[in-house]
């Protein structure tokens, strides 16, 4: 190993000095096992090196210096553990680095979201975000690669969280290290690798060991005069996460570890840590009133009436609608026995009701309905009153709200005065082709979402079990007076638009890795995390050929 014994020199040139020492030697720590795609037990000391990419083999390992007599390293690392409290965020830390060089440690919040494991809903977070770079030591400007890392939940509340890694290469890529911990490459820089999803198929490397410790090294290590990544992995409980993830070990430490100008060994150590955690259920069902009309008569009761049409989505699953049924309009109730199915419809007369619910032909959770109602009933209805339109069968639970005005609404007509739901698809499409050549269009409806803020909310998005993508406030640009748009980097959003008037969010992707989908009907859950607003939708979508569409 000329290229490392060249690299050592200087080191030990500095360690032969120090006072006490006896004769020198070179130990390996012991680490976990590192396996690759196609073979286990690649590594079981736990060390990567970097040549032009990360790679290992079965004799390489994480060196340092020891005393022969004693056994007992040279040298210990002067630590620095940074803040882990969600309250105390910027920059909270300038380290000696390198000659001429200095690290600092930038902290921050930021919001995602992930699909719980029985699919019944999603957990959003704020979470916080380490940001390490390696900067000129009297300009301050960035001077060298950085690494982030940030805080995962696991449904067990803000006390058990995990990291995952994101490490700028010496060639302008990113590795990832997400999950179980799992590591990905990516042709792209930290910030713009965490907005790209992943499939575990796609790994180059899995650190499976949990309760152990691993280095990624560069020029040797951090204790041969060059630098390392260092991971240390605990194992959450078996079966008790609560959220989707990518296995059970995962990473309970970070640490940058090098050696500075004045040869004194160091690393910075990061913990994860989680502001706050919340369940958001999926919904079942929902209506998305297109028009209603509500015309009361006190003098002629018998004349009131009540008309609706819309969208009804019958949410996940496949429910009854020829059992027992219940319709509801404002504050009245119409039970019934069930629908009849003919025709490619739903339908039902009863009671002065008239209710026509026609499935979509593609099979998809998305279904038209129209709703009649005439008499007395309806008679105490107020026109001008907040109004729910809704339905209940075994399997699909779902109503809409909508802010009546002179006895009138209609979708899109007046801002804010659809209520609920609060996220709705208008129309999903994907193109699937195969891990990172999939694409997707979407266009979401966003209820009563409120005036153009002065800032872009950072925006997180969750669809399906795999995309899983945050899109910071800073990556938005103004458009208008109503409209913020973002375009992120190759394999994941190529466009947002955030439409403020017409409250929709419009979304394009490519060269996406939305999973395997067999032909026939899927349920999926979206997500859409506005900062601290979280909305979440369950429909079901159906994939014939190559396409999978809403």
């Amino acid at each position: 190993m000329p290229q490392l014994a060249s690299l050592a020199l200087p080191v030990l040139a500095a360690l032969v000095l120090t006072p006490g020492s006896g004769t020198i030697t070179v130990e390996t720590e012991p680490g976990g096992q590192v396996d690759s795609p196609t073979v286990a037990g690649v590594n079981q000391d736990g060390a990567l090196f970097w040549n032009g990419g990360w790679g290992s083999n079965d004799t390489y390992g994480h060196m340092y210096f020891a005393d022969l007599d004693t056994g007992l390293k040279l040298k210990d690392f002067t630590t620095l553990v940074v803040d882990a409290n969600p309250a105390t965020l910027g920059q909270v830390a300038v380290v000696p680095g390198p000659e001429g060089m200095v690290y600092t440690v930038t902290k921050s919040l930021y919001h995602y979201g992930v699909p719980d494991v029985g699919g019944t809903g999603t957990w959003l977070y704020e979470a916080v975000l380490y940001d390490v770079e390696m900067r000129d030591a009297i300009t301050l400007e960035p001077a060298g690669p950085r690494a982030r890392a940030r805080s995962r939940g696991a449904g067990l509340g803000t006390g058990t969280a995990y990291l995952e890694v994101f490490i700028e290469n010496e060639d302008g890529t990113t590795t990832s290290l997400r999950g179980d911990p799992l590591l990905f490459n990516h042709d792209l820089e930290p910030g713009d690798a965490m907005m790209v999803s992943v499939v575990p198929c796609e790994m180059d490397w899995s650190l499976v060991t949990p309760a152990d410790q691993y280095w990624l090294d560069i020029d040797g290590g951090s204790e041969m005069g060059g630098k390392t990544f260092k991971v240390k992995t605990s194992a959450l409980l078996p079966g008790a996460t609560a959220t989707e993830n990518l296995g059970s070990p995962f990473i309970s430490e970070f640490a940058v570890q090098y050696t500075d100008a004045a040869s004194v060994l160091r690393q910075i150590v990061m913990l994860p840590a989680l502001s706050s955690e919340m369940f958001v259920p999926a919904e079942k069902a929902y209506v998305l009133p297109k028009k209603v009309k509500v015309k009361p008569s006190a003098s002629k009761p018998e004349k009131s009436l009540v008309m609706a049409t819309g969208f009804l989505d019958i949410g996940p699953g496949n429910p009854n609608m020829t059992g027992p049924f219940l319709a509801t309009v404002g504050t009245v109730q119409f039970p019934m026995p069930g629908l009849v199915y003919q025709n490619g419809k739903f339908s039902v007369e009863d009671g002065g009701l008239c209710l026509t619910i026609t499935p979509a032909k593609s099979g998809s959770s998305k279904a038209k309905f129209k709703l009649k109602v005439k008499g007395a009933s309806v008679a105490g209805l107020d026109p001008n009153v907040a109004t729910e339109v809704g339905f209940l069968t075994a399997g699909a639970d779902g109503s809409g709200t909508v802010l009546l005005k002179k006895g009138a609404f209609k979708l899109g007509k007046v801002k804010g005065t659809l209520i609920e739901p609060n996220l709705f698809l208008y129309s999903a499409k994907a193109k699937l082709k195969g891990a990172g050549k999939d694409s997707l269009k979407l266009t979401l409806g966003l209820a009563t979402l409120g005036g153009m803020p002065a800032v872009a909310p950072e925006l997180s998005l969750n669809f399906g079990e795999n995309l899983q993508v945050t899109v910071p406030s800073a990556s938005f640009k103004k458009k208008g007076k109503s409209v913020w748009q973002a375009k992120g980097p190759k394999g994941s959003l190529t466009s947002v638009k955030l439409d403020y008037a017409r409250e929709t969010l419009t979304i394009n992707g490519s060269n996406l890795s939305l999973g395997d989908f067999a032909a026939g009907p899927h349920d999926l859950t979206a997500a859409v995390g506005l900062g601290a607003d979280a909305r979440s939708v369950a429909v079901r979508m159906v994939k014939k050929g190559s396409s999978l569409k809403y």
